[in-house]
């Protein structure tokens, strides 16, 4: 998935403690209940660009998920490692 794509879709990129054999992204906003939603996506040396389809797909899922829990929150927290970590 491409980068800049995720980022439209309010995630930014999460440094984990561990090194992963993906690239970790966490959104930038809570759930209503606290909930957060993370993704990993492959790392490549050259990002792939996800197709339409896959695109709307992820967008539905991230929507699924804050109704899911109740709706964003209508902060970010103000420091996405400290709740991460």
């Amino acid at each position: 998935m491409h980068d800049g794509y995720l980022l439209e879709l309010g995630f930014e990129p999460w440094e984990a403690a561990h090194q992963w054999q993906t690239s970790m992204y966490i959104h930038r906003h809570t759930a209503r209940d606290g909930a957060r939603l993370y993704i990993s996506v492959p790392n490549k040396s050259v990002p792939a660009r996800a197709t339409s389809t896959e695109q709307a797909l992820l967008a539905q899922t991230v929507q699924a998920f804050f109704r899911k829990h109740g709706g964003q929150s209508i902060a970010p927290p103000s420091d996405l490692r400290t709740l991460a970590n």
